[in-house]
Parts: structure tokens; C-alpha cells; sequence
């Protein structure tokens, strides 16, 4: 595969998705595009606030991606309260 050209779509000043027009093995022209979005947080109640389990929290989260079709891309927590981990 090899990329052909590329490009940031930019709307109203907000970021909206990453472009690329590729080309494969076999000669095929095709688009990609790529939708980055963010998880701030995981809203806590107050039962699981004295049972945190952060993990499961996590691992909730990335199977609702998979269950959504979605490509995951990357992870990173960072967890500071109650302490910092």
C-alpha cells in the first residue's frame, strides 16, 4: 500500500477527520479516513465510587468500541484520584 496524497478536514475551526488516498498492491485507488475522538472520563454513581474497579472500567469501555465496529487505536489513563496511580 502506498500513500498517494493526504490532508486534515478542518470545519468551523473544529478537527473533523485525517484523509488519505491510497493505493494498493493491485493498482486500486481508494480513500481512507480516520476520526480521532477522545473519552475524558468514565462516569462513576455513587455505589461505584466505593467499589472502584478501574480496570473493569476500562475493559467496558474498549468492548463497547469493539461492539460499535469501531478501530481502537490507543489507550493511556491517568488516574489521580482519590490518589494518583
Amino acid at each position: 500500500m502506498n500513500i498517494l496524497d493526504n490532508g486534515i478536514q478542518v470545519q468551523e475551526g473544529q478537527f473533523q477527520y485525517l484523509w488519505f488516498r491510497i493505493v494498493d498492491d493491485l493498482g486500486q485507488h481508494r480513500y481512507r479516513a480516520v476520526a480521532l475522538r477522545e473519552l475524558t472520563a468514565l462516569a462513576l454513581d455513587d455505589k461505584e465510587i466505593e467499589d472502584y474497579n478501574a480496570w473493569g472500567k476500562q475493559w467496558g469501555a474498549v468492548q463497547g468500541l469493539y461492539n460499535a465496529g469501531v478501530d481502537f487505536v490507543y489507550t493511556a489513563a491517568g488516574m489521580f484520584t482519590p490518589e494518583h496511580v
